[in-house]
């Protein structure tokens, strides 16, 4: 049943409102700002019963913050617009929740929507099928799944018809505490990932790579001659920058004739530049579909609004337990998206058509699946109650909340290089 809203409370009321905020503390005008926040903290609460309730008010808080700043010269300021009460912290710094989760918790939050279920399913299929008759393989894991998607694959491995190839499972911890944070360490997740492949026949190794995704280089990820490569990229790749960097790797021409030698890429481009390098079997991409990389804080908060108020609308339906905590992990989010800059401001989310463009720019192409993985998908989705869905969109799949776009699943292959005749066709 439909959660009936406050008088007054709809979502494009309360994006109206974040947005005259927005705008008049950009502006440094106190009086329109704490008109708007007025008309804001009366339809909005943390602890409020509404999901829309919830987010408009992370969304102000995260406001507030960024005020903090920008009215910092203002004198006798109103209560309302004092960012002090927000934050004590550097209001410029990221700030990372505390909360690190146990293998249970963990699962738990995997299996409570499909939300991680679905990348990692769609990942999985995709790479089983690029693995096909092959003995040996590598797999390069960027993610945040701590590893929570490869017993499922090793599975899938130890049931082939000719046999379980050697499997090597390289990952590549992050420097930078992204929730979910795991309380185990990785050495830990080896172990276990080591017995359930022995347990299941399947020859395994691991190895732990740790160093940032911006410095990394071909050596680094230890090629052996003979394997067949995938690497996987879930909700780990919007945390690079987008600003422009120079190229480093070495005798690794650029990919495409659309980028030429010698030009500045943004880390995103880099890194993908050094995956189209590796020549994969397959380049696997889950990512969340939002367009929060303009420099125009209007701009990125009605994309950001419009994105994150799904989260806190299923975890309302999902979450009976630790509600809160997950919230506050979003609030968090919010706060990085709204209230940073520069480097601080991590959280760059893009949306499906813009990685789908910077992808291709760099000479990758789609790689299409088998009808097979897609009733997998569709199946697993309808497991959970109403308002989930997908969809297919070029080779893509997509996870929908109540029709909205919340995630994409990509799988990609660097194209061949065109082929230069040494006479002339005609």
């Amino acid at each position: 049943m439909e959660e009936k809203a406050k008088p007054g409370l709809t979502a494009a009321r309360a994006e109206e409102l974040l947005v005259l905020c927005a705008k008049a503390i950009e502006k440094r005008d106190v009086t329109a700002a704490q008109q708007a926040v007025h008309a804001l903290q009366s339809i909005s609460s943390v602890d409020g019963e509404l999901p829309s309730e919830r987010v408009t008010a992370y969304f102000l808080r995260a406001l507030m913050i960024r005020a903090s700043s920008l009215l910092q010269s203002s004198q006798n300021l109103p209560p309302e617009l004092d960012p002090a009460q927000y934050m004590q912290d550097n209001p410029h710094q990221v700030r990372w929740g505390e909360r690190a989760l146990g293998f249970n918790d963990l699962t738990h939050l995997v299996d409570m929507t499909p939300y991680y279920r679905f990348g990692y399913m769609a990942a999985n299929g995709a790479i089983l099928e690029a693995f096909e008759g092959m003995d040996r393989v590598h797999i390069v894991d960027f993610s945040t799944s701590h590893c929570m998607q490869w017993p499922t694959l090793i599975d899938s491995l130890a049931d082939r018809m000719d046999g379980p190839p050697h499997v090597r499972l390289t990952v590549c911890t992050s420097t930078l505490p992204i929730p979910p944070r795991l309380h185990p360490s990785y050495k830990e997740v080896g172990h276990r990932l080591t017995l359930w492949a022995r347990e299941k026949g399947v020859p395994f190794e691991f190895h732990i790579l740790s160093r940032p995704l911006e410095s990394l280089c071909i050596s680094d990820m230890n090629l052996r001659e003979g394997e067949s490569l995938a690497v996987n990229c879930s909700l780990r790749l919007h945390y690079l920058g987008d600003e422009t960097l120079g190229l480093g790797f070495g005798s690794c021409s650029p990919p495409s004739s659309s980028v030429s030698e010698g030009v500045e890429l943004c880390a995103r481009d880099k890194f993908l530049q050094l995956v189209a390098c590796l020549n994969p079997a397959v380049l696997t991409l889950y990512e969340e579909d939002c367009n929060a990389t303009s420099n125009d804080l209007v701009a990125r908060l009605k994309e950001s609004y419009n994105h994150e108020w799904i989260p806190f609308d299923y975890l309302a339906t999902y979450a009976h337990h630790g509600r809160r905590e997950h919230e506050r992990d979003l609030g968090l989010k919010i706060e990085n998206l709204v209230a940073c800059e520069g480097m601080h401001r991590i959280e760059r989310l893009e949306s499906m058509s813009q990685w789908s463009q910077r992808l291709r720019r760099m000479n990758f192409r789609t790689l299409r699946v088998s009808d097979d993985v897609v009733t997998a998908l569709r199946e697993m989705v309808g497991d959970y109650s109403g308002g989930w869905g997908m969809k297919l969109e070029d080779d893509i799949q997509v996870l929908n909340w109540k029709g909205h776009s919340l995630a994409f699943a990509s799988a990609w292959v660097p194209a061949p290089p065109p082929i230069k005749l040494s006479y002339s066709p005609y």
